[in-house]
């Protein structure tokens, strides 16, 4: 239950932040303690601060319209979390805790668009759930989640036909930009 115990991507969180600034962590141990120094450049221009700054979005302008959203992830506390936010953003989500869940529900049950998890376990992981998705709905769309998305990874989805990812912990704003493209493209 979330609050109870961690999502488990504490440390996820503050190497993506840090990796995504440019910036790295030392690590080093001493008399049976470790210790993270964490390092980020300096930046000597506020003109180079000024051009990262993005568009202001409103919650209309990544909000759905009672799509239907399958969730795939197999940790309870990620499926609350994405059904909440996609609840909150007008879809309609379903959930399911396994690729092999998904592959069956996808069978029985029209989906608008797929949120996945990339790593799943014990059972297919994400790579393997969209290849069996599509071959069942070859136009199905997919937006690949994971708290670490390596490059061979966003390699592998597009090899799959997948060119959307969500970094986790997503926010609301990127989860429903992420999802909002993906489904416009289909139109």
């Amino acid at each position: 239950m979330l609050g109870k115990s961690g999502t488990g991507l504490g440390l996820t969180i503050v190497w993506n932040a840090v990796h995504d600034h440019n910036g790295y962590i030392h690590v080093s141990s001493a008399n049976s303690k470790t210790y993270f120094t964490v390092y980020f450049p300096i930046s000597e221009s506020t003109q180079e601060a000024d051009s990262l700054s993005s568009q202001v979005y409103t919650l209309e302008d990544y909000s759905g319209n009672g799509e239907t959203i399958l969730v795939v992830d197999d940790r309870n506390e990620q499926q609350i979390i994405a059904t909440n936010m996609l609840k909150r953003l007008g879809y309609d989500p379903c959930v399911v805790s396994s690729g092999e869940a998904a592959v069956d529900f996808v069978r029985k049950t029209r989906v608008d668009l797929v949120l996945m998890d990339i790593i799943m376990d014990p059972g297919m992981n994400g790579f393997e759930t969209c290849e069996q998705l599509k071959k069942m709905v070859p136009g199905i769309k997919i937006v690949f989640t994971s708290g670490i998305l390596k490059d061979e990874d966003i390699e592998n989805a597009r090899h799959l036909g997948v060119d959307s990812f969500v970094k986790k912990p997503y926010s609301l704003e990127n989860l429903g930009l992420e999802i909002k493209k993906e489904l416009s493209d289909r139109m």
